[in-house]
């Protein structure tokens, strides 16, 4: 998987050290779409009480792991990407981001971070290959 580090300890910690709790919000939520055999698309839009920030271009974290955040099982090492995400005020601070370098029909959690704030996490399924005879199902 692309942008993998042994940096994720530190870009995780600037991440959370930018903003006091309660800075920023998800309002919309989190979603995924856009699915292929080694990608899909992550999105969300952050939002702050602080309406200067709301003006400021803002770095937030996106995660990515194939075990549930929440698990119990869950450690650090599941965790595939750690990535910073420059969120740009001038498109309403919303997030479109793509995971490349994927394996085909794989689930995957991923979130978001900001500050203190982490997005609730979401589960997003690749694609088969394309000469798979696996069936699809479409949710909408």
């Amino acid at each position: 998987m692309v942008d993998c580090g042994d940096d994720s300890d530190t870009e995780r910690e600037r991440a959370y050290k930018q903003y006091d709790k309660g800075t920023w919000c998800f309002p919309s939520g989190i979603a995924s779409g856009d699915p292929r055999a080694d990608s899909v698309v992550l999105w969300t839009r952050i939002e702050s009480s602080n309406s200067q920030y709301m003006q400021q271009d803002i770095e937030i974290l996106v995660e990515v792991s194939t075990v549930a955040f929440d698990d119990p099982l869950f450690t650090q090492t599941d965790l595939l990407l750690a990535h910073p995400i420059q969120v740009q005020a001038k498109y309403g601070h919303t997030v479109h981001h793509k995971l490349q370098g994927l394996v085909p029909e794989q689930y995957y959690w991923y979130r978001f971070i900001v500050g203190e704030e982490i997005s609730v996490q979401g589960r997003t399924k690749t694609a088969p290959e394309a000469s798979a005879t696996t069936p699809l199902k479409f949710a909408y």
